[in-house]
């Protein structure tokens, strides 16, 4: 099992990833409607050279996430097993 800590630390990394994820989107959202004043071609340069960064980090989560999910499922069906015996 998971101590405190350790999933203190995974909430850490999500939220960091997904304020990232959100701040990216935002800031082409608003190139977007900006483009007399914002080099797209530049921004989405640089989008494809983060993607190799950020996509794991993306998969990761929802990888973690799936996880403990299935965690979760597993422990129920313990517990219900007990209580049939």
């Amino acid at each position: 099992m998971e101590n405190k800590k350790t999933k203190k630390i995974k909430g850490v990394a999500k939220k960091l990833t997904l304020s990232i994820l959100s701040a990216v989107t935002i800031v082409g959202i608003l190139g977007a409607f900006l483009t007399d004043r914002f080099n797209m071609s530049g921004y989405a340069d640089f989008i494809r050279a983060l993607s190799v960064f950020y996509i794991p980090l993306i998969a990761s989560i929802g990888y973690n996430s799936s996880v403990d999910k299935k965690k979760a499922i597993d422990v129920d069906c313990v517990e219900k097993e007990k209580g049939k015996n």
